[in-house]
């Protein structure tokens, strides 16, 4: 009798998962707390709304936590989900009712809805990263806010990169080793269950007679440290081409400079400058034109280049194919022939039609009946409606496939064929 797969009960369950516990906790916590310490200190005092955002912050505080358990619990995620679901029906409804102090009640219970999402899947395999959403919001929103509350949108409207200020430096950097962080210890923990779990479930055995040690290496923490730098780096030059600037909900304190004003009105437009600076952009792409000039024998090249390519292909495949792919590809050069004949098959044309017109045209030109072209077209009949392919159709299809091209191409003059490698595909 096969032993019954080994279980972990929720003791054992959360002494295994308190290190991408604490990862995500830390990572979490830093993001909220982040946000808030913002606020206040660019406000000076407590904020008007202060009960707003403590209500979020203890909503996400408290989801989180249900959402950790639900994970020790291994409840299910669509379980979840139908539980979102719901919660944002009655939460529309509330809102549209309305009422005294509505907007703390939905914020902390929409805190509460993020955080048991995220809390639940921080110990997902397959949708770990989207546990991070909620950390992330809440250090990407701080960031946002002390950069909004400086009026940096002059400085990044001159140089991009300029917008940053130390302060928003040190919490994308927060983020990014905290992020990392939390990676890492998850795919220990991941390590750790399937040395315990992995196998089929006759063959599992505990590897580990002694409890494994979750943590990381010094070489570890140097690859974390190293790769946090350069993510780090990437992310504080590439996000500011990312913004967009909008009209927001309140005035910049910090601003050194007031912002210009925008949106110009159109008849503060200098159109005559306007129409100078389209002339010169045209006199620069008509100079610069000739650049292009060592270029251009790619461009006449480009489709022989393609159609040798294809033709190559397939007759003999560049990449491993399956067979009825490989008779569909040799009746394409069949039918290629054809079309460099000069005559357009329609999309409706049956595979006989482009046989018998084959042979018209042979009869025309007074060459005999090319049996390659028969025979091709009743294997490729065959096999495209699912009659069966026998195991010498593919040799024999690729000879008379090429046979067939040569003998739809026998009328032909020579400036006929060198145009050929110019004409446009359509097979």
């Amino acid at each position: 009798m096969r032993p019954p797969p080994p279980t972990l009960g929720f003791g054992e369950s959360f002494s295994k998962a308190r290190y991408p516990l604490l990862a995500f906790w830390i990572l979490s916590l830093g993001g909220l707390f982040a946000m808030v310490a913002t606020i206040i200190m660019l406000e000076g005092h407590l904020p008007n709304d202060f009960e707003t955002l403590l209500s979020f912050v203890f909503g996400c505080i408290f989801g989180l936590g249900c959402g950790n358990l639900a994970a020790l619990f291994r409840v299910r995620i669509w379980l979840g989900i139908v539980f979102g679901v719901v919660n944002v029906i009655l939460m529309i409804a509330f809102a549209e009712a309305g009422g005294s102090g509505i907007e703390v009640v939905m914020l902390g219970w929409m805190g509460f809805l993020f955080g048991i999402g995220c809390g639940h899947l921080s110990l997902s395999h397959r949708f770990g990263l989207a546990a991070a959403w909620l950390p992330i919001l809440c250090w990407v929103g701080a960031i946002m806010i002390y950069l909004n509350d400086y009026g940096r949108v002059s400085q990044w409207e001159q140089s991009k990169i300029s917008a940053w200020m130390p302060v928003p430096l040190f919490y994308l950097f927060c983020l990014v080793v905290l992020l990392l962080w939390y990676m890492a210890a998850k795919e220990t923990h991941r390590l750790a269950l399937w040395e315990m779990l992995g196998g089929a479930p006759w063959k599992r055995t505990l590897v580990r007679t002694t409890k494994p040690q979750l943590r990381l290496h010094p070489r570890g923490v140097a690859a974390i440290l190293a790769l946090s730098v350069i993510v780090f780096v990437a992310g504080a030059v590439i996000s500011p081409y990312l913004w967009r600037t909008g009209r927001g909900d309140r005035e910049a304190h910090h601003a050194e400079d007031p912002p210009p004003p925008r949106p110009y009105e159109p008849e503060q437009y200098d159109w005559d400058g306007v129409a100078n600076a389209i002339r010169r952009m045209i006199k620069e792409v008509e100079e610069s034109g000739g650049a292009l000039l060592p270029f251009r024998p790619l461009f006449l090249l480009n489709r022989p280049i393609r159609r040798a390519v294809r033709m190559r292909h397939w007759r003999k495949p560049l990449t491993r194919v399956p067979p009825t792919q490989r008779v569909k590809n040799l009746w394409r050069l069949v039918r290629l022939g054809v079309t460099d004949d000069g005559w357009r098959p329609r999309a409706g044309t049956s595979v006989q039609d482009i046989a018998d017109e084959v042979q018209a045209r042979g009869r025309k030109q007074g060459a005999a009946r090319s049996e390659a072209v028969a025979e091709a077209a009743e294997i490729y009949t065959r096999v495209r409606y699912g009659l069966g392919i026998r195991p010498d159709d593919v040799a024999r299809l690729q000879k008379a496939s090429v046979q067939a091209y040569h003998d739809a191409r026998r009328g032909m003059t020579a400036w006929q064929h060198f145009k050929c490698w110019w004409r446009k595909d359509d097979v």
